[in-house]
């Protein structure tokens, strides 16, 4: 989907309601103008997607929470960036003029939040407590706002450049799904689990090297030996479910059992059924 197209169609249609100086159009503006807020949202999460968790992929809609969340995998994700470049010269040094290619401007993540909740109150009927304080639909309050929305989106949307993304990165494939994963080194040092945003499996990077700026990417998995013959068994934790087969090949059954943790339960140790 062309999340950036539909940003531009929805703050095109704000823009109109706007111009028209209607009130009852107010309303429709501020649903245009909300509509615009959770594209830009959509459009900067589709750059991130080898670095997103499951959830925010799966779940979260929101645009204050997609947000909150890209600036936690990227400091950086509300920043706007001038990008410019420059040749190489045949001794692999910067050689001439710099170019300017444009820049990418985000939103801040604390705006996000605030305008999309001050659209939201526009769009509900007061509580009764709101009546009872006196609150009531303030069409000039609601005007001014909307139009300091709709002037940051233009100048988000108006930029040349989007999705600009580059850093210090290990890229791996899940080993459960095969899907790409991407994390930034900054990322992998805090110690945090890596999840993958398609299947959820879980990872720890272990430094690897003298240099440390390399990683051993260990899935987590429950492991166990085998009671009947001793072979070391183990099933990464995406595929975890009760219930699961984990039969050794040496033939002793098993499947896994969900109680207060996870257990092995051995088609042996089963008790026989009792006759009525």
């Amino acid at each position: 989907m062309q999340y950036r197209f539909l940003a531009k169609e929805h703050l095109k249609r704000a823009s109109g309601l706007l111009a028209t100086g209607d009130t009852d159009q107010l309303i429709y503006a501020c649903l245009e103008l909300r509509k615009c807020i959770e594209a830009v949202s959509y459009e900067l999460l589709n750059g991130y997607l080898a670095e997103a968790p499951m959830k925010l992929i799966m779940e979260t809609w929101q645009p204050d929470k997609v947000f909150k969340e890209l600036v936690r995998i990227d400091p950086s994700a509300e920043q706007n960036t001038l990008i410019r470049v420059r040749r190489q010269g045949t001794d692999g040094e910067p050689n001439g003029p710099w170019r300017s290619m444009g820049e990418d401007r985000r939103p801040k993540s604390a705006w996000v939040s605030k305008a999309f909740h001050q659209l939201g109150s526009f769009l509900h009927i007061p509580t009764i407590r709101q009546q009872r304080e006196g609150g009531t639909f303030d069409a000039v309050e609601c005007r001014q706002r909307a139009v300091l929305i709709q002037d940051e989106l233009t100048r988000v949307l108006g930029a040349t450049v989007w999705n600009f993304n580059i850093a210090m990165a290990v890229n791996f494939d899940c080993t459960s799904c095969k899907a790409p994963i991407r994390r930034r080194s900054l990322a992998l040092d805090k110690g945090s689990p890596i999840e993958c945003g398609n299947c959820g499996q879980l990872y720890e990077a272990e430094p690897h090297g003298s240099e440390g700026k390399q990683y051993l990417i260990v899935p987590h998995s429950l492991s166990w030996d085998c009671p009947a013959c001793g072979e070391k068994r183990d099933i990464v934790q995406s595929k975890v479910k009760d219930g699961v087969d984990v039969s050794c090949k040496c033939g002793d059954r098993a499947v896994l059992r969900l109680n207060s943790e996870w257990v092995l339960q051995r088609e042996a140790d089963a008790e026989p059924p009792t006759d009525a």
